[in-house]
């Protein structure tokens, strides 16, 4: 089952302001297993819609009834790919919560790989707040950092590194759930899992940034805003 909701576009009294927000068109992708979604995640993008600044063009789809997180984000990539008058797609996970300017703030910085800092569902060996964020790998501002790899859960792709990846990599192509996507849209396997060389579990969220950095994407985190992963707590 995918709902699409479309928040706005290009209409309204309140006009996008800043040419990045003027030329953008995003699509929110939300992983919603069993059509559920945590009311901080449904609160932020009602403000988002709400807001006196924004992109021109803003769609927010959840998939539901999807149990396989890695299919569930193939999906929803894929229907982005489908419909080339998106410019970028924000993956904000059905248990994430941040300010409601979360997807301008991202936008404004211009970069193809940007996403934020999202706690995990426990404590770190300190007992302090642990993230999904990988080595850091330099500065790129007050704000911004370049790191291994980051979290899926709030991460944004602009069109052009979604179709360099596919020209690179070609990822093989399959037949998706009818149930959830027309038989017309192609889906890709553009998400993966598995072990390293050394022995290491490697998770979506690293495959994927390792595939990007290999053809010369650089991954950036936001880390002036702090996130909530909502589970037996907020973290």
């Amino acid at each position: 089952m995918t709902v699409k909701l479309k928040l706005y576009k290009n209409e309204g009294s309140q006009p996008p302001t800043g040419n990045h927000l003027a030329a953008a068109n995003v699509m929110v992708a939300t992983p919603a297993y069993g059509g559920l979604v945590n009311i901080k995640t449904a609160s932020l993008m009602m403000q988002m819609a709400t807001s006196r600044t924004r992109p021109a063009g803003l769609d927010w789809v959840c998939l539901g009834n999807e149990s396989h997180i890695l299919r569930a984000r193939n999906t929803l990539l894929s229907l982005f790919v489908h419909h080339p008058a998106y410019t970028h797609l924000f993956f904000l996970d059905a248990d994430v919560s941040c300010g409601y300017h979360a997807v301008n703030r991202l936008l404004s910085y211009g970069k193809d790989v940007i996403g934020g800092m999202v706690p995990m569902k426990g404590k770190g060996p300190d007992g302090g707040p642990a993230y999904a964020v990988g080595r850091i790998l330099g500065e790129a501002g007050a704000d911004l950092a370049t790191v291994e790899w980051l979290g899926n859960a709030c991460l944004m792709l602009s069109r052009k590194v979604v179709n360099d990846y596919i020209e690179h990599f070609k990822p093989s192509q399959y037949k998706g759930n009818p149930s959830s996507m027309p038989p017309e849209i192609v889906q890709y396997d553009f998400f993966g899992h598995g072990i390293t060389a050394d022995g290491y579990y490697e998770s979506e969220d690293q495959f994927i940034c390792r595939r990007l950095r290999e053809i010369g994407y650089e991954i950036f985190v936001y880390h002036k805003e702090p996130l909530t992963h909502t589970g037996t707590g907020d973290f």
